[in-house]
Formats: structure tokens, C-alpha cells, sequence
């Protein structure tokens, strides 16, 4: 092909890796060739609102690959996407209670903006799926996953991933 509806520049975590794409070659060759129609709309993947929020506002992007589940969303920001991970993670005090409100500003940003939300781990890893790795207690079914990342504001797409045929 001549060229691709998006390019992603993929795994922009920490605010120096966003430093160094937004204000370094990486950006700028990009937008050379968004600017030659090799690229039709430009996008970056990321685990972090904070990030993601400063992204779409720098208006330089088309497309926002996040981390969108029920238990990411009650975590707060954090550099390391390890931290989605943990179990220990969801034992702090009240952190069941809500979504955090940088992952919601982000959610309305995007919408408000024109900035579509491409979902990634709507199963949180496959954690959601049972009642032992889930942070509430209790399995929900891949219909109940799709439908919260599908309801969140900005929502464009959801890419559901599997480790094996059988979650396939």
C-alpha cells in the first residue's frame, strides 16, 4: 500500500518519552509523512492519562490507543504500567470507590476534540475474566467489558486481545 490510515508511535508512557517524541525527530518525521499523505492520521499509544491528556491537547493527534477497563479506571496515573498489574494495587483505601478523574477528563478531551479512543486490555489482561484476578471479587463476562469501554465518552474502538484460542 501507499499508505496507512494511522500511525502509531506506540508505548509513550513516561513524561520523558512524551518529551522526547513531541519536542524530537520522532514527532516530526511522522508529521513529514502525515504531510506527504503517507500517513493519514497520526496516533500514539499509552498506559498514563497524564500523557495521553497532554497529547491531545498538543492537537497532533488523530488517534489515542489507552488501557480502558472498570479496574484501570479507578487507578490513578502512574509511569509504570506494572502497576495495572498488581493485586496489591487495588488494596488501598477507597481505591474501589470511583474512575479516576484524569482518566475521565481524558474520556470528555477526546470526545470534545474529535480524538478517537482505539481501547487496548478491555479485559484487563484477562483479569476481569475470573473471580480470582478480578479486583472486585467477581468475574465479569466479555459482554460486560465491552459494553463499559463502549460507554466511555471518545470511544472509538475496542481491540480485545486473547492468550490462547480457547479466549479467542
Amino acid at each position: 500500500t501507499s499508505y496507512v490510515d494511522v500511525g502509531m508511535i506506540h508505548y509513550v508512557d513516561e513524561q520523558k518519552d512524551f518529551d522526547e517524541v513531541f519536542h524530537g525527530p520522532v514527532l516530526a518525521f511522522a508529521q513529514e509523512l502525515k504531510a506527504a499523505g503517507t500517513i493519514k492520521h497520526m496516533g500514539i499509544s499509552t498506559h498514563n492519562p497524564r500523557v495521553a491528556i497532554q497529547a491531545v491537547k498538543s492537537g497532533l493527534v488523530d488517534v489515542v490507543m489507552f488501557s480502558v477497563n472498570p479496574a484501570y479506571d479507578i487507578l490513578p496515573p502512574s509511569e509504570s504500567v506494572d502497576v495495572l498489574f498488581e493485586k496489591s494495587t487495588y488494596d488501598a483505601p477507597n481505591v474501589l470507590s470511583s474512575t479516576d478523574p484524569e482518566r475521565q477528563e481524558l474520556y470528555s478531551l477526546c470526545e470534545s476534540q474529535g480524538v478517537a479512543l482505539t481501547v487496548m486490555k478491555p479485559y484487563g489482561g484477562g483479569a476481569l475474566l475470573t473471580a480470582e484476578g478480578s479486583p472486585f471479587g467477581a468475574a465479569m463476562t466479555v459482554n460486560q467489558c465491552l459494553h463499559y469501554c463502549l460507554t466511555r465518552p471518545g470511544v472509538a474502538t475496542v481491540l480485545s486481545g486473547a492468550h490462547s484460542a480457547e479466549e479467542l
